[in-house]
């Protein structure tokens, strides 16, 4: 557009406002060229053109102040980290109950014919003896005549054929409670006195009536030999018969004294 175009257009809309009518500016900036809406819209400074019309703009940066503040006023959305999910892990609950071990395996290499070698190593008692903490006098008893029989063959023959005893230390007399390691053992118990029948499987009273059980085995690498009365009778009995040497017969690692009669001495063997 010319310049006589526009002075006509400043013309017209001169008379327009003169003759009472209202102007539609925003219909009249569209019908001016984007080079020339400049020259219709004329705006001292601090002021600048706003479409058709003008706004204050202090700072000198080309922006309507009014657009600024509102921009400036405009509510601020925090934003929030966003943690990474670590990944869970269910732990699942333990079992209640007794908790179980696989059993430990029985070797039966000896019987009690073969008694007492499997304790006596170059003529020195390689074992312990035990009773119950909670046992009654007769099973210590028990357990001294055991250990005296043993002291008999704790001995070391020498070529000129003399015997040299090899004395049995005190502490091959122990409790159940007291037992440290796993040594040889020969466990003494009436009526399940001596918990360490456990290790041979037993749990109380297992002997049948007027009856001792003999029985020998092998478990993690060491000997087990059990004597286990139903009444101290029994028991005196089998212990008996073991120091007696009247299991030197007997081919197989288990056998039952049976007491005829509530005296020590007076029993069979099956």
């Amino acid at each position: 557009m010319n310049k006589g175009v526009l002075i006509g257009i400043l013309i017209a809309l001169l008379f327009t406002i003169g003759a009472g009518c209202e102007i539609d500016t925003e219909k009249l900036a569209k019908d001016v060229a984007s080079e020339n809406i400049d020259k219709l819209v004329v705006c001292e400074t601090p002021y600048i053109r706003h479409s058709t019309s003008c706004c204050l703009d202090v700072n000198n940066n080309r922006i309507c102040d009014n657009d600024e503040k509102a921009s400036s006023t405009q509510p601020t959305v925090p934003t929030t980290l966003v943690q990474p999910i670590e990944p869970t892990t269910t732990t699942q609950p333990k079992e209640s109950g007794p908790q179980t071990t696989p059993e430990t395996p029985i070797i039966i290499d000896k019987t009690l014919s073969d008694y007492p070698n499997m304790f006596i190593t170059n003529g020195i008692f390689n074992g312990v003896t035990a009773v119950g903490i909670n046992c009654a006098a007769s099973d210590t008893i028990a357990q001294s005549e055991i250990l005296a029989d043993l002291q008999t063959k704790a001995v070391t023959k020498l070529s000129n054929g003399e015997e040299i005893v090899n004395p049995i230390p005190s502490s091959a007399a122990t409790l159940d409670d007291e037992l440290q390691g796993k040594p040889n053992l020969i466990i003494i118990d009436t009526k399940g006195c001596n918990s360490l029948i456990s290790l041979l499987g037993y749990v109380g009273t297992d002997a049948p009536s007027k009856t001792a059980i003999i029985k020998i085995e092998k478990r993690d690498g060491r000997y087990l030999m059990l004597i286990h009365g139903n009444s101290n009778i029994d028991t005196r009995n089998a212990v008996e018969a073991i120091a007696s040497g009247k299991l030197s017969n007997i081919n197989k690692p288990y056998a039952e004294v049976k007491s005829l009669s509530q005296t020590v001495g007076s029993y069979t063997i099956e």
